[in-house]
């Protein structure tokens, strides 16, 4: 009994360990165009977002985001020696830890980052 239960919290631990890998490794830019296209037409009606965006940002998206920026932080950690002789620290920390800090902490509930600076500027 108590193998079959390690057995599934292993499966279990991969398959979050993975999700959070994709959710890191997606470009961010092509996720949220594509989830603007879906958008545009509601927001454009109103630039508050849906409360059944906030509540899918608070079940799902803020802790898959989470996930990720904790493992492309790590990853960033890893290729950091090899950022250095590339002369590129500056971007793939932007890239790596910034840009998903921002994402994960300081958008609006349920925005993206595309319409987070417009609902920011609407509100005051």
């Amino acid at each position: 009994m108590i193998k079959q239960f390690q057995s599934l919290l292993y499966r279990l631990l991969a398959v979050v360990a993975m999700a959070a890998f994709v959710v890191t490794v997606a470009d961010a830019d092509t996720f949220d165009n594509t989830l603007m296209n879906y958008q545009d037409a509601q927001l454009q009606a109103s630039q508050a977002p849906s409360d059944l965006y906030m509540m899918a940002d608070v079940v799902a998206g803020r802790p898959l985001m989470a996930a990720g920026t904790i493992f492309s932080s790590a990853l960033f950690v890893v290729s950091l020696p090899f950022s250095i002789l590339g002369g590129n620290v500056g971007d793939a920390g932007q890239k790596m830890v910034v840009d998903p800090v921002n994402a994960t902490f300081f958008r609006c509930l349920g925005c993206t980052s595309n319409n987070d600076q417009v609902y920011a500027s609407s509100v005051g």
